[in-house]
């Protein structure tokens, strides 16, 4: 078994499993072009103050559950720092663009839709990341970029969710730390209001943005080193060439 997550290769340990943890594969692939938050944000033309970004998630069912969520979030954070934000949306398919931009009709706001490409570098410019709960809570941890992770399911799921899922966290950087490290909005707690609320104190709130950025750089040295690519394809190799001499 080939473990990317210490926690997980600890598991399959006790479950007398043969396994090498190698590390977090994101940690060789998730970078800017850009060496600064102000390169970036100049090659994007963010002028204001702030720059937030919405990650809605990249399933049907995500953005029918979150894009109201989120724009609702996003116009009262707006309000409460006198309309200086600039705010970015990554598009996860073609599919979801006029859903999306007739949202951002019906809120009112002004939101820059970033193609797959320009993905890490608007990261990059960003002070505050609105992420749904999933694999962009890593990349924005390995970034450095403040982050309120949200989630919603259909009543169904969520009552299925909780008879099946074990964990007392639901985003990956409070299991990476076992902790809830990071401010996690899951369900009914995760309403435009809370979200406001939580990212407005991250992005005004100094003492809180360091605490909180230490922690951040905290889940990525727990993500291991650089290079876990190589190490997994180093380990089949030696297991494919152990099985080829029995």
């Amino acid at each position: 078994i080939v473990a990317t997550f210490k926690i997980e290769a600890e598991t399959y340990e006790k479950s007398g499993g043969k396994v090498t943890y190698v590390g977090h594969p994101l940690l060789d692939f998730t970078r800017s072009r850009f060496a600064s938050k102000e390169e970036a944000g100049s090659y994007f033309g963010f002028e204001k103050p702030y720059v937030v970004g919405l990650f809605l998630g990249s399933r049907v069912q995500e953005i029918d559950n979150h894009l109201d969520l989120a724009f609702g979030a996003a116009r009262r954070l707006n309000m409460l720092l006198g309309h200086e934000i600039d705010f970015f949306l990554p598009l996860a398919l073609e599919k979801f663009r006029s859903q999306i931009e007739a949202g951002i009709e019906q809120y009112d706001l002004k939101v820059r839709i970033i193609e797959d490409k320009d993905y890490y570098d608007a990261m990059q410019a960003a002070d505050l990341i609105y992420c749904s709960s999933g694999t962009s809570t890593l990349e924005t941890c390995i970034m450095g970029v403040p982050l309120v992770v949200f989630y919603r399911l259909t009543y169904l799921s969520y009552f299925l969710a909780r008879i099946l899922v074990r964990f007392p966290y639901g985003s990956l950087p409070n299991i990476v730390m076992g902790r809830k490290a990071v401010p996690e909005l899951m369900q009914f707690q995760a309403t435009p209001e809370n979200l406001a609320k939580a990212g407005w104190e991250l992005l005004v709130d100094e003492k809180k943005k360091k605490e909180h950025q230490a922690i951040l750089a905290e889940v990525k040295r727990r993500l291991g080193e650089p290079g876990a690519v190589k190490r997994a394809a180093r380990v089949v190799l030696q297991e494919a060439e152990q099985t080829k001499a029995d």
